[in-house]
């Protein structure tokens, strides 16, 4: 065998050892019975539905394909983000109640959380005045 062919067949080896796996389509999926139980808890712990993907070791787009394929899943989301809820409204109201130095409370940062996590808004007040003149034309012939 030449050089020239030895370097052929070793690039080759090389190439063929970095080459990424390929999963194609029947790939056996990473879904369990108890993956809506384990979102729950971790949402229940205050993680977002996003970081909760990568705790059960998937990308955010399988749950969204488990959402669509699992109707256990997409209640499991639900709930988890009822606990999620739950979790940072009692980090509010344990704030109002603490202070010091030590621990002190920041509302501002709260409510920006609160804010992104649960779409909460600032109520807008406006008043709207309204007048009018009306004039009134007589013709005499």
């Amino acid at each position: 065998m030449s050089e020239e062919d030895k370097k052929d067949e070793k690039a080759l080896q090389v190439s063929e050892k970095y080459t990424p796996k390929k999963v194609g389509p029947g790939a056996p999926t990473k879904y369990r019975p108890n993956m809506g139980e384990k979102l729950i808890q971790a949402m229940s712990e205050g993680f977002s539905y996003e970081a909760a993907s990568a705790m059960l070791g998937v990308s955010k787009k399988t749950l969204y394909n488990w959402e669509k394929k699992h109707p256990e899943f997409l209640e499991a989301k639900e709930e988890g983000f009822r606990q999620s809820q739950i979790f940072w409204e009692r980090i509010g109201l344990e704030g109002i109640y603490m202070g010091g130095k030590d621990a002190p409370f920041q509302p501002s940062m709260w409510i920006f959380n609160m804010k992104n996590r649960f779409k909460w808004t600032d109520r807008v007040e406006q008043k709207i005045e309204q007048t009018r003149t009306l004039e009134h034309h007589v013709n005499s012939n």
